[in-house]
């Protein structure tokens, strides 16, 4: 017997066991009392602990699946952008100097390789990138409706609008919507279908080993040869009609004409391409979720790769631990003299600087990440509202507390992530594209 229970009744298992007890309980000689009361104990903690565990368990549950703050049909697109186009002459400037803009600015977009060998019919991998993008730019150029590849990509694209709620931007580059619809006798369209349709009907089966062995059977085979024949004739043709109702569908969608776009200007064009399908306003995105995860780490590599392709930037990193040491204005003052290259800002106070920051900032284009955010006053006078800032502009912030960002302009769009798994920046990029 040891002398834990000699006195106590119990051998002690864990510190709680040498617990103070309540001064009612009075311990009778042989630890009897004592005895009891500590299992009573024990099992009081452990009810305690088993109820903790299954709100935490409800809780990380709960934060299993990324939840996304838009409609779950933006999750469905591999691609951004789809470029259709055709000729060489465009291909060389305006689409490659689109494609390198989009690029630039980090929008995935698929352009068929200029190396492609183009056979007669369309791939299945370029109508699969067709279904997969949330926009197809078709640039309509007068040699367009003069490849049948062309044309079926239109037509794919169209049941595309119907079907997946694609969206679909004509870009007239030396064209006019008349001219799809065919209207008048120097339509390239027209055309450019009339001599598909010659070339549909003057379609000739080739001959090959079983045609030679199949002559034997005479009239018979020459009847079946010419139905074939003509039953490819008809699918060709009805192809053609559907190609027609696609090329009027498209000449009614609002979209840009380069010749009437600031005098035919083609970096203008495409400035315009990209302000209509690309930006929308100032965006808020917050990053929310415990520390360790790679919030931090994500917003940084996104910073440093697309920073320059905006007016001003400013990385504010540790705000909780620089407000406790240095105060909000000492944050305002950092954040305006990054922007604005001002060595020394004078600030009175935080409401001052909350307001220099919307009257400095209001019409630049800026990408500013507040990170590790802990306070409602921080969100407050530091990153405010959308009319802080300009058109294009991009807000991130990261913080452990969902409720601030519930709580602040950033519950008009915010992404959230798994507690116990690492992010990527690839999760945040199409939060921060649209």
């Amino acid at each position: 017997m040891t002398p834990f229970e000699c006195v106590y009744g119990i051998n002690p298992l864990t510190p709680l066991d040498l617990t103070p007890l309540p001064s009612d309980l009075v311990i009778s000689v042989d630890g009897s009392k004592w005895a009891e009361a500590i299992k009573k104990l024990h099992e009081k903690v452990r009810l305690r602990l088993e109820k903790k565990n299954q709100e935490v368990a409800r809780l990380v549950e709960s934060f299993t699946h990324f939840v996304a703050p838009q409609n779950e049909a933006n999750q469905k697109w591999k691609y951004d952008a789809f470029l259709s186009f055709r000729g060489e002459d465009i291909r060389n400037n305006f689409v490659a100097h689109l494609y390198k803009r989009l690029e630039d600015m980090g929008i995935s977009v698929f352009k068929d390789d200029v190396k492609l060998e183009r056979g007669k019919h369309i791939s299945t991998e370029l109508l699969k990138a067709i279904e997969e993008s949330r926009i197809a730019i078709i640039i309509f150029s007068e040699d367009y409706a003069s490849s049948t590849w062309c044309l079926e990509e239109l037509a794919t694209i169209m049941e595309c609008v119907d079907q997946k709620e694609q969206t679909a931007y004509p870009v007239f580059y030396n064209v006019e919507p008349s001219d799809l619809r065919m209207k008048g006798e120097k339509s390239s369209f027209a055309k450019a279908l009339e001599k598909h349709v010659e070339d549909f009907k003057a379609y000739k089966p080739e001959a090959d080993h079983m045609d030679y062995a199949m002559q034997r059977l005479g009239k018979r085979y020459l009847a079946l040869r010419e139905a074939k024949r003509n039953q490819t004739i008809r699918d060709n043709l009805e192809k053609v009609q559907r190609w027609k109702n696609a090329l009027h569908r498209a000449a009614g969608i609002a979209g840009l004409d380069v010749r009437k776009t600031a005098n035919g200007n083609e970096a203008k064009s495409i400035d315009k391409i990209i302000n209509d399908n690309f930006r929308s306003g100032v965006c808020f995105v917050g990053i929310w979720g415990i520390g360790g995860i790679g919030k931090t780490i994500v917003a940084r590599k996104y910073f440093d790769k697309v920073s320059h392709q905006f007016q001003g930037s400013c990385f504010l990193a540790n705000v909780r631990e620089e407000s406790k040491n240095y105060e909000l204005m000492y944050l305002q003052k950092t954040l305006l003299s990054r922007l604005l290259n001002e060595k020394s800002m004078k600030i009175a106070s935080f409401f001052e600087g909350a307001d220099m920051i919307k009257r400095k900032l209001c019409r630049l284009k800026v990408l500013l990440v507040f990170d590790d955010v802990d306070d409602e006053d921080q969100l407050e006078y530091l990153v405010g509202n959308h009319d802080w800032f300009g058109d294009g502009s991009r807000i991130i912030t990261t913080t452990r507390n969902r409720d601030l960002l519930r709580s602040h302009d950033h519950a008009k769009i915010h992404a959230q992530f798994v507690p116990h798994r690492k992010i990527t920046r690839r999760q945040i990029t199409p939060y921060l594209r649209h």
